[in-house]
């Protein structure tokens, strides 16, 4: 059996080429492997999602140590790749599909399960929003991003973004490890983290509130660089008066930018325009 860690040599042996288009990079280093599996703490009882299997470096140590694996592919490619290099793998479902369009609810039949991936930098936020938004949430997702983008996820008022509240509305986000560029095949221009995401068993939002709490956030974070009060207004189409108003009335400056907030100021402010908007 070929090793999994040497992406060179096995993508040379079927004739193909790492895709940049695709944002592929694949692990090669047998300590990154450990970082990624350490954060993940996958047990024999649970279930696994793992999106872009790549040659199956990672897949073959989930498959060693969970119940079951579904393992998402979207480059046709590699399809015949993974299925040769999980010959004896009773454990893995091979699944040939782009993550951003696929059915999350014919995978969750069963609850409990937990998503690990090392994904592509350009559709990390995309990724991260569906997994968090999932009909049946994950126990706990790890990804391999990049390491900017994971300092992104756990930021404090003061420096937080539209990701990180989409983040921590539905769970408790923290950097495992950093990857240099070397653990990579090709070797990425920057740094990588494993973020580790314990979600909650429920969203800090109630489910039928998630809509109208994204919609006043994503109104917020709309125009970064104004007041939040003009912001809202823009981004809501009332009055600034008015959210002037609302902001004043649950202890809020008027003064404040997005980015300043706390997740539970966000949620005092969705709550504040209920039945405004």
């Amino acid at each position: 059996m070929k090793d999994p860690l040497n992406a060179r040599s096995i993508l040379r042996s079927y004739g193909i080429a790492p895709k940049k288009k695709m944002g592929q990079n694949f692990i090669v280093r047998r300590s990154a492997l450990d970082q990624v599996m350490h954060a993940a703490q996958v047990d024999s009882q649970e279930r696994v999602i793992e999106i872009g299997s790549g040659v199956g470096a990672l897949t073959i140590e989930l498959a060693k140590r969970a119940s079951f694996i579904h393992a998402i592919e979207m480059d046709g490619q590699l399809i015949p790749i993974l299925r040769d290099m999980l010959v004896g793998y009773e454990n893995v479902n091979i699944i040939q599909a782009d993550f951003l369009r696929l059915d999350l609810e014919d995978l969750l039949a069963q609850p409990s399960y937990c998503v690990v991936a090392n994904i592509p930098y350009q559709i990390t936020s995309a990724v991260i929003r569906k997994i968090v938004g999932a009909p049946f949430p994950a126990e706990r997702v790890v990804l391999t991003i990049q390491r900017e983008v994971a300092e992104r996820v756990i930021a404090a008022p003061g420096d937080l973004s539209l990701l990180a509240i989409s983040v921590q509305i539905f769970g408790e986000p923290s950097i495992h490890s950093h990857i240099a560029p070397e653990a990579f095949y090709p070797q990425p221009k920057v740094d990588s983290s494993v973020l580790h995401i314990e979600m909650f068993s429920e969203p800090r939002v109630p489910l039928m509130e998630v809509d109208h709490f994204f919609r006043i956030a994503k109104a917020g974070f709309s125009q970064k660089r104004k007041k939040l009060r003009n912001a809202l207004a823009a981004g809501l189409h009332i009055p600034a008066s008015e959210v002037e108003s609302i902001m004043e009335g649950i202890g809020l400056s008027p003064a404040l930018r997005a980015q300043a907030l706390s997740v539970d100021q966000w949620l005092d402010l969705s709550g504040a325009f209920r039945g405004v908007v």
